[in-house]
């Protein structure tokens, strides 16, 4: 996806020294369209290849490193941070796997019933809460 001078320019992040202001804010409009490029293309693949394909491709292997990185709380600006991935908890949980139909489907309906009915752990409880009462 990035060439070796884009991954070069990255890696120098956060200071980004040794760059023009001209170089950044090419680099930067860069980053963001061949990252949503690569978003796509991975929507794409999620969509469209076997289940033996996306095993390979989607493994917990490949996976973890990038929730972790998504989900992480390391930030310069940890209040837009915090917003961000609890806007992306939100999409992921109420808008996909806490609507019944597909959360059934996703997870199996023993699960799923138990999740409705079932009062979560402090801190999901936390993050439901919040979401529900949009104090994000």
């Amino acid at each position: 996806m990035l060439t070796k001078a884009m991954t070069k320019y990255v890696q120098s992040f956060p200071l980004k020294t040794g760059y023009t202001k001209e170089i950044r804010n090419r680099y930067d409009g860069r980053l963001r369209h061949y990252a949503t490029r690569a978003i796509q293309d991975l929507i794409l693949l999620a969509e469209k290849l076997s289940e033996k394909q996306q095993t390979e491709i989607f493994s917990s292997a490949n996976m973890a490193p990038l929730l972790r990185a998504l989900f992480s709380l390391k930030s310069d600006d940890i209040e837009k941070r915090r917003k961000r991935v609890i806007g992306l908890w939100k999409v992921l949980f109420m808008s996909e796997v806490m609507s019944y139909g597909y959360g059934a489907d996703l997870i199996g309906n023993k699960i799923m019933q138990i999740l409705v009915r079932k009062s979560m752990d402090t801190a999901f409880e936390a993050i439901y809460h919040a979401i529900l009462t949009d104090e994000i």
